[in-house]
């Protein structure tokens, strides 16, 4: 795991952002915009949002937030229950 300095990040990331960090810092290499969303959403620890320790900050036409809560979250409590590969091979179609 690579270490994250808080001078090197910046401000204030967008989602895409805060995945492109992840990946960088080797906290979820799969991380995308999508599953940063997924677990802002769904996930009670999120620490970005209304009642929450930080605020998000619209920027443009895009929701921003602190990236240094965000990696924090991550390292503490990394993603898991992902699916994994394939059990066995598929069957063709019209088999069991």
């Amino acid at each position: 795991m690579t270490s994250w300095n808080q001078d090197d990040l910046p401000p204030l990331a967008t989602f895409e952002d805060l995945a492109a960090l992840l990946r960088k810092y080797d906290l979820d290499l799969h991380a995308t915009g999508d599953n940063v969303r997924y677990r802002a959403r769904t996930d009670p620890a999120w620490p970005i949002g209304e009642g929450k320790p930080y605020a998000y900050v619209k920027v443009g036409n895009a929701r921003t937030a602190p990236p240094r809560p965000v990696l924090r979250l991550y390292e503490e409590h990394p993603r898991v229950g992902r699916r994994g590969p394939d059990k066995k091979p598929r069957q063709p179609r019209g088999t069991k």
